[in-house]
């Protein structure tokens, strides 16, 4: 059983973006078995408000596969500049996507494994 947290920054709304994104994991069949919940949290203190985590528990690889077609279908329909954040058990793992481009299934399935498991992705 592995957990995962995802966090958006880098935007002018992440909550907006968060909830959006976290409520596209809820309806996705594929991901409909995996623990999941939208956690509030106390943000860097020297910002005002409290922040929100999407928090994940994946018990079978396929929710990984799924979780990356989510999200990459989710980021498609998103044309603003943001960095996703995933915590692991490997540790944390970024994503940045710049307004108006899209990211392919590789990035985000790396990003992924490197917070899961603590790979570097393969050099391009």
């Amino acid at each position: 059983m592995a957990q995962l947290t995802i966090s958006i920054a880098d935007t002018a709304d992440p909550h907006e973006l968060l909830r959006s994104l976290y409520n596209e994991i809820l309806v996705d069949d594929d991901l409909r078995p995996a623990e999941k919940a939208l956690v509030p949290v106390q943000s860097d203190p020297s910002k005002m408000g409290a922040g929100e985590i999407i928090q994940l528990v994946l018990t079978d690889p396929v929710f990984v596969g799924g979780l990356t077609t989510c999200i990459t279908t989710w980021l498609a329909t998103h044309r603003t500049k943001l960095r996703i954040v995933f915590h692991g058990p490997a540790g944390k793992s970024e994503v940045s996507v710049d307004a108006g481009t899209s990211l392919g299934k590789n990035t985000i399935r790396d990003a992924l494994d490197r917070a899961f498991e603590g790979h570097a992705p393969p050099e391009q």
